[in-house]
């Protein structure tokens, strides 16, 4: 049988205790540290590419091994060495920044992993898509709204040069909506009208702006309205039965509140649909599609009346 013996001396087992806090109180402690703590590019124009550098040093008693570094975005590039940084030992990261079609102050991430705990880089800019001119947001945008009912959305344009400027016009790319101009303390506040005549689908018009400013005499403020017709398709998606390649495969559509005076106008991708009789404003027409290949993919019918879009239906096709 083992037998099991105490310390003949208490003060034995006080003593190795107190040796063993002490050696892990007086342990090497890693500190890695970046210079500067964050980048900061100030202000910089859309698509420009903006460089910099940020110095990592070992400012700990112990080696580090630096693993990988990365950023939370494709817009940010990182490179730097990895290996081991002895103490007191330096190593640069080099950080790329793409401005691109971002509007407003911007802030990214830059985080160094290391062997003793991640090391996080902010990195920011204040873009805009001028050098003296800033919009309150990337574009100005309508809340979606159903054909033939009133929107509005506004946007806010400051001016930020070392000079004096101000707005004193503005016009649309397109007749149905029409712009406003007013005085804030922030700058100068566009207001937008979306007017009934809109027509259905996704649009991208763009204001105009005429300024004061001799070095940019012209501003243009992207707009996004998204316009839901009146139309109601059924079946809404449309989802073909399982059909071989090759084979043609026909589905009945009913379209009603159809209020054009001229029958609807089809686009599908791979397919074609048309009208087969009409009473009214209730349409009901035939939709023909052949796959191609195997599997499961997703078409998108267009119904217009004339040049306008009035509504987009998925087609998901399903082949074998």
């Amino acid at each position: 049988m083992t037998s099991f013996r105490l310390l003949s001396r208490p003060s034995a087992w006080v003593c190795s205790l107190a040796l063993l806090v002490s050696a892990t109180t007086t342990t090497a402690r890693a500190d890695v540290k970046a210079a500067p703590a964050s980048l900061d590019f100030g202000r910089a124009r859309q698509e420009k590419t903006l460089t910099s550098t940020v110095t990592l040093t070992n400012a700990g008693e112990k080696p580090v091994e630096i693993l990988r570094v990365g950023a939370d975005c494709s817009c940010t590039a990182v490179s730097t060495k990895t290996g081991t940084l002895a103490p007191g030992e330096t190593a640069t990261v080099n950080v790329s920044f793409e401005t691109r079609s971002y509007q407003g102050e911007v802030v990214r991430r830059v985080l160094v992993q290391t062997s003793e705990g991640d090391v996080l880089i902010p990195v920011k800019a204040l873009v805009s898509a001028y050098d003296d001119w800033m919009l309150g947001a990337p574009m100005a945008v309508f809340a979606a709204s159903n054909k033939g009912a009133p929107a509005e959305a506004a946007i806010t344009v400051s001016y930020i040069g070392s000079g004096k400027a101000e707005i004193t016009g503005a016009r649309a790319s397109v007749p149905w909506i029409t712009a406003a101009l007013e005085k804030t303390p922030d700058g100068t506040k566009l207001r937008l009208t979306k007017h009934p005549e809109a027509p259905a689908g996704n649009h991208q018009p763009k204001i105009t702006l005429s300024t004061t400013d001799p070095h940019e005499g012209e501003l243009s403020v992207p707009v996004f309205a998204s316009v839901y017709s009146n139309l109601n398709v059924k079946p809404n998606p449309v989802l073909l039965p399982m059909t071989p390649v090759g084979k043609t495969v026909n589905i009945p559509l009913t379209l009603s509140m159809w209020e054009a005076k001229q029958d609807p106008r089809f686009e599908l991708e791979g397919g074609e649909a048309s009208v087969s009789e009409r009473d009214g404003r209730d349409v009901l027409a035939k939709l023909s599609m052949t796959p191609k290949t195997a599997g499961t993919t997703t078409r998108l019918l267009r119904i217009y009346a004339g040049d306008s879009l009035e509504a987009e239906v998925p087609v998901i096709v399903r082949a074998e």
